[in-house]
């Protein structure tokens, strides 16, 4: 039997965290007022620099020639600036397989301090001329050249403009990664797809491709230049959807591997986060006096930056916005572990009264373990079908609108959903074990929710928070009176609610469908601990269903394969036997 009366007790420690999270609460940065007037961004030279990129290049396949000739086109402007210096970065990257040359193109203007803020730009474009994303970008970073050089500033200003933005932003990984003065990086900003003619929000971006926030007055300071400079709200987001983006890390752009890699980055973007696709990034879709607005808010921010005499308010390392509060994000995770805690104590409690009454335990454990083999051998299938050659694995942040879900896909998803479901189907999983009494099999299931959310907790807390649901909903089966069936479907559904809501907000915001889920698996963006952790939770969400199926409940013993259940005769002494940890009769073994 579960001990209820321990697992209300055990509520407590959450009502304290939740305390705690209350009062940890802290007010968000307000942005810095720019001490003089910025200096006027030129939308006219930077419709001219974008109109030269698309016709020296209408296609910049990383590494390709037309990448290369913008590459060369880019140095030849940026050596143009007397006030600074170039430098060239070569490396090679994998591009659709194959080994590319690629080039980050650098200028450096040094200013009275080696603080820096970097500026940074993609320059490739995948497929098509790229007109409102990538050329508009790499023109507005060469006006920005022009326009800070002939300015005086405090601090070292370094522009960039990267190769292989569209593959996993490798450009910028490989430019951060060798920058030698690193540690004097205060802020970054990327200037993302400044060109739509068709503006969405959100305008200013500063999700990461892990669970890290990015500084807080930073982004105020970015909103605020949007505001002013483009006359636009940038279009904030709710607590919910700040949760989603930390609990399953999924961005676009070079500010998201920036941010993982710690420095704190926005990016400015008129066309929201996802990538444009081909059809809306012709010269047709291109907007100069959009590009015009989102360059003289980049201008802006930097000047404010450059002129800012302290260091910015970060706010907490990792944060979730909350009624024009920032909650930190080590309360969130305090207040995940306390909500686990009930049922943790439960199921110990649970699975000791089981193993001294030697119901079946260790039959039950094994039979729960057992249950997160399908989903196991499922993530196996994807791994071997990528070292195959069969899931493609690109790096990631990729474009979701370069992996369509073709035939081959489809076939492959349908593999592996047979996996999952004929590992239940025909292994034997599907039925409990003989001999085993719901006293134990029920805990155990409990068990091993409580084992995938801590092991989730440590690896991302907040994706715990979204777990928690269910690490609890076995408990169900130990009532005197458990759901039935049709409703123990439902409660096992909806306890992955919070999570399936989540990944649809992170993911639906770049695009991403269940094909992208898969590559993302594949490539190793979703680490295989973490994908491991959720096997046992979704194991105990099956056997709870394969529980009420069988009509099996702490307090009733399984049935043997074959032998109808029937109501025992007790005799008179029989009869007198109580359970006191049950309250009522029962008979003896």
């Amino acid at each position: 039997m579960i001990d209820f009366r321990l697992y209300r007790v055990a509520w407590l420690p959450a009502l304290a965290a939740f305390v705690v999270m209350m009062f940890s609460l802290e007010g968000e940065p307000e942005p810095i007022e720019p001490q003089i007037a910025p200096t006027a961004f030129d939308g006219d030279r930077a419709e001219i620099n974008n109109r030269q990129i698309l016709n020296a290049a209408d296609e910049r396949r990383p590494g390709g020639e037309g990448d290369a000739a913008v590459a060369e086109q880019v140095r030849s402007r940026f050596e143009e600036v007397t006030a600074g210096s170039v430098a060239i970065q070569q490396f090679t990257e994998s591009v659709d397989g194959e080994d590319a040359d690629l080039t980050n193109v650098i200028l450096t203007l040094p200013g009275e301090t080696d603080s820096t803020v970097l500026v940074i730009a993609a320059r490739d474009s995948a497929s098509g001329p790229g007109a409102a994303s990538s050329a508009a970008a790499t023109a507005t970073l060469v006006e920005l050249a022009d326009v800070l050089a002939a300015t005086e500033h405090t601090k070292t200003i370094v522009l960039v403009s990267t190769d292989a933005g569209g593959e996993g932003s490798a450009g910028a990984r490989e430019f951060i990664e060798g920058y030698p003065d690193r540690d004097l990086v205060e802020a970054a900003i990327v200037v993302g797809q400044p060109g739509a003619a068709e503006p969405s929000k959100p305008h200013v971006l500063h999700d990461s491709t892990d669970d890290r926030s990015t500084n807080a007055q930073l982004v105020s300071i970015a909103e605020q230049a949007v505001a002013d400079q483009a006359d636009r709200a940038p279009g904030g987001r709710g607590t919910f959807a700040d949760l989603a983006r930390l609990a399953m890390p999924s961005a676009a752009g070079d500010q998201s591997v920036l941010i993982a890699e710690g420095v704190d980055t926005i990016a400015f973007s008129s066309a929201g986060e996802r990538p444009l696709p081909p059809e809306r990034d012709a010269p047709d879709d291109f907007d100069p006096e959009v590009m015009t607005e989102f360059g003289s808010a980049a201008l802006a921010t930097v000047l404010v930056l450059d002129q800012a005499t302290t260091s910015l308010d970060h706010g907490p390392d990792a944060y979730v916005g909350f009624s024009g509060s920032l909650i930190p994000g080590w309360s969130i995770a305090v207040m995940a572990l306390a909500l686990i805690l009930p049922a943790g104590l439960a199921a110990v409690d649970g699975v000791a009264r089981a193993a001294r009454r030697r119901f079946g335990l260790i039959r039950s454990l094994a039979w729960a373990v057992g249950l997160a083999l399908p989903p196991l051998a499922t993530v196996v299938a994807i791994y071997v079908l990528a070292v195959m050659g069969l899931i493609v694995r690109p790096l990631y942040p990729f474009d979701p609108g370069r992996f369509g879900l073709g035939l081959g896909e489809l076939v492959i998803l349908l593999l592996l959903a047979a996996t999952l479901v004929g590992g239940y189907l025909f292994t034997g999983l599907g039925h409990p074990p003989r001999r085993a009494r719901g006293e134990a099999l029920v805990p155990a299931l409990g068990a091993a929710a409580v084992a995938g959310a801590l092991v989730s907790w440590l690896l991302n807390p907040y994706l715990a928070l979204l777990l928690v649901p269910a690490a609890h909903v076995w408990l169900v089966a130990a009532r005197r009176r458990p759901p039935s069936r049709a409703l123990t479907l439902g409660l096992a559904a909806l306890a992955l609610l919070p999570a399936a809501l989540a990944l649809k907000v992170s993911a639906g915001a770049v695009g991403a469908g269940p094909w992208d889920l898969v590559l993302m698996i594949a490539d190793g963006h979703i680490g295989t601990l973490a994908v491991i952790a959720l096997c046992p939770l979704v194991g105990a969400l099956v056997g709870l269903v394969i529980l009420a199926w069988s009509e099996i409940r702490a307090g009733a013993s399984a049935p043997r394969s074959g032998v109808p259940r029937t109501k025992p005769r007790l005799s008179e002494a029989d009869s007198g036997v109580v359970d006191a940890d049950a309250g009522h009769a029962r008979a003896t073994p």
